[in-house]
C-alpha cells in the first residue's frame, strides 16, 4: 500500500478557467483518493478555502477516512514533506506528488521491490488525453517520487529539498538530494503510470523561476546523474532489476544468445546476434515494443509476446493463429539429477519436464529459482550455487522442503576401504557404515561424510577410485563395486 504526501488548493489565478482548474484538482485528488492501492493520502491544505474545498469531497466521498490534514494555510516546500515522512510515516512505501497528478496504473511486482531496495521511482507523466509528450522527450520532467522511508534519514533535509513543488528545474535537486544518500533512481514510467490534469493549461511560473543544478535549456544535462530518462525494468523474482533498457530496440541485448523451448515438441529457438535466429533453420526477427517481437522462420510470421523478466512467450503464428508457449531453456546442471524430497525423490529431465510423484513440469525464473508443477501443486525451487542443494516453498499453505542432490553416479553402490572399515555409497545419499550414516555432495569430487556423529570431508581423485580425508590425509581405496543383475 502507497501513502501520498502533496498538497490541495483551489484555483485564484484570476482567470476565467479558474473553476474548471479547480475541478482538475479535485478530480486528480479523487482518482488517488478512489485507488485501492492507496492506504492514505497525507495534504498540506493553502488556505481555508481550499480546506472547505476539501471538505465537501470528504463530506461525499465513502474513502474520505484516508485523508489525513497535515497542516492549513501552508505551501509546503519538500523539507516539510520529509519532515512530515520521517516523523510520521517511517517504514512506509510513499509518493510525493504533485497536487494535479494521479496514480493512474502500477506494477505490483515493481511496487514490492521497494520493501527491499534502496530505490526511488522518479516517474515522468502522461498527459490528461493519454498522450506523453515529456515521455517521448525527455527532458528531465518528473511529478512523482516513490520510495521506502524506512531508507530514508535526517540527510534528506538539505539545501536542495529546501524548495516548493512546481518550480522550473526543481527536480534536478531532488533527485540528487535522494542520491547523496545512496539512493537507486529509476524511471519506470511505462510500468508505473501517472497521469496530469492540467487541461487548461493555467501556469504562474515562466522561464527565469529555473532554479535547476544545470543551465536552462542545456541539452548536456545528459551527462549528469539526475538525467534519469524513462524505462523499462525488467525483473528478477530474487534479485531485483536485472535490466533497465530506456530503449525498447535494444531489447534485443537482453534477447541475445538466449534458447528457448517450443511448444510440447523436443524442439528450440535460439536468437542469435543482428536479429538473427535459429529456429527449424534460419529466421529473423523485428522488435515490436518492449516485450514484443515479430518473428519469420519455417516460412511463417509469428509475432512472440514476452513476459517481464523474458523466462517464457506466448507465440502466436499470423496465417492460422496457432498458439506455441516457450520457456527460457538454461544451461543449467540439475537436468538429468535427482534430489531428495523428503523419504522420497523428484528428478529434473529435459525439456522442462519432471519425474516428481508422476509427471511433472517447470518453468525457469532464473538461473538458481525455478517454478515446478507436480502433485496437483505449485512449488518455489531456489538451488544454492553449485546445485547441490535446494529450499522449495510450496504455493498456499508455505510448506517448505528442503532437497540434497541424491546420489553420485560415481559413487552408488561402491565400496571403499578406510581406516580399516568397509563404507559403501547408497542411494538417497546414504551410507552402509555399520548400518548408518550419510553424505552430502559438494562438487564432483568433495563430498561430507556423516558417521556417528562426527563430519568428514573427503575429496576422491578423477576416477574415483580412491579418496582422501582432508583433515587427517587418510586414505581410502576401492575395494568392490556392487552390480545388481
Amino acid at each position: 500500500m502507497i501513502n501520498i504526501i502533496t498538497t490541495f488548493y483551489i484555483s485564484k489565478y484570476g482567470s476565467s478557467l479558474d473553476n474548471q482548474r479547480t475541478d482538475e484538482l479535485c478530480e486528480a485528488f479523487k482518482n488517488n483518493l478512489n485507488s485501492n492501492i492507496i492506504q492514505k493520502i497525507h495534504v498540506f491544505v493553502d488556505d481555508a478555502d481550499s480546506l472547505k474545498k476539501l471538505n465537501e469531497i470528504i463530506a461525499t466521498n465513502k474513502n474520505s477516512d484516508k485523508i489525513v490534514i497535515i497542516g492549513i494555510k501552508k505551501q509546503p516546500t519538500y523539507h516539510d514533506f520529509f519532515n512530515y515522512i520521517l516523523e510520521k510515516l517511517s517504514n512506509n512505501i510513499c509518493m510525493i506528488i504533485n497536487s494535479d497528478i494521479y496514480l493512474y496504473s502500477y506494477s505490483k511486482s515493481l511496487l514490492k521491490l521497494l520493501n527491499y531496495n534502496k530505490y526511488v521511482f522518479a516517474l515522468t507523466r502522461y498527459e490528461y488525453d493519454m498522450t506523453h509528450p515529456l515521455i517521448d522527450n525527455y527532458n528531465g520532467s518528473h511529478d512523482c517520487y516513490i520510495f521506502n522511508s524506512k531508507y530514508l534519514n535526517n540527510g534528506i533535509i538539505c539545501e536542495n529539498t529546501n524548495f516548493r513543488q512546481n518550480l522550473l528545474g526543481i527536480e534536478s535537486r531532488i533527485i540528487k538530494s535522494f542520491t547523496d544518500l545512496q539512493f537507486r533512481i529509476f524511471n519506470p514510467c511505462r510500468q508505473i503510470k501517472i497521469v496530469h490534469l492540467h487541461k487548461t493549461n493555467l501556469r504562474n511560473y515562466k522561464d527565469s523561476d529555473w532554479i535547476g543544478l544545470h543551465k536552462y535549456g542545456d541539452n548536456m544535462f545528459k551527462k549528469f546523474f539526475w538525467y534519469v530518462p524513462p524505462s523499462i525494468l525488467y525483473l528478477n523474482d530474487n534479485d531485483g532489476i536485472i535490466y533497465s533498457i530506456t530503449n525498447f530496440n535494444n531489447i534485443n541485448i537482453i534477447l541475445e544468445n538466449k534458447k528457448y523451448s517450443w511448444g510440447n515438441e523436443d524442439s528450440f529457438i535460439k536468437f542469435l546476434p543482428d536479429y538473427k535466429m535459429d529456429a527449424f533453420g534460419s529466421g529473423e526477427y523485428k522488435i515490436i515494443d518492449h516485450f514484443t517481437i515479430s518473428a519469420i522462420f519455417g516460412n511463417k510470421k509469428h509475432i512472440i509476446k514476452f513476459n517481464n523478466n523474458f523466462t517464457e512467450f506466448k507465440s502466436i503464428r499470423e496465417c492460422d493463429l496457432c498458439i506455441v508457449n516457450g520457456n527460457l531453456i538454461i544451461d543449467n546442471n540439475y537436468i538429468n539429477k535427482t534430489y531428495s524430497w523428503g523419504d522420497s525423490y523428484i528428478k529434473f529431465l529435459d525439456n522442462n519436464k519432471m519425474d516428481a510423484f508422476g509427471e511433472g513440469h517447470y518453468k525457469i525464473i532464473d538461473k538458481y529459482t525455478i517454478i515446478a508443477y507436480f502433485g496437483g501443486k505449485e512449488h518455489k525451487i531456489k538451488f544454492n550455487e553449485n546445485y547441490t542443494e535446494f529450499i522449495s516453498e510450496r504455493k498456499n499453505d508455505l510448506c517448505i522442503v528442503n532437497g540434497y542432490l541424491l546420489f553420485n553416479y560415481n559413487l552408488f553402490n561402491k565400496v571403499y576401504l578406510w581406516d580399516n572399515y568397509h563404507i559403501n555409497f547408497l542411494d538417497f545419499n546414504k551410507i552402509d557404515y555399520f548400518e548408518k550414516g550419510y553424505y552430502k555432495i559438494i562438487d564432483k569430487f568433495n563430498v561430507i561424510l556423516y558417521l556417528e556423529n562426527k563430519e568428514y570431508n573427503i575429496k576422491f581423485k578423477n576416477n574415483y577410485t580412491e579418496f582422501t580425508d582432508i583433515n587427517t590425509n587418510k586414505n581410502g581405496n576401492l575395494v568392490y563395486f556392487i552390480k545388481y543383475l
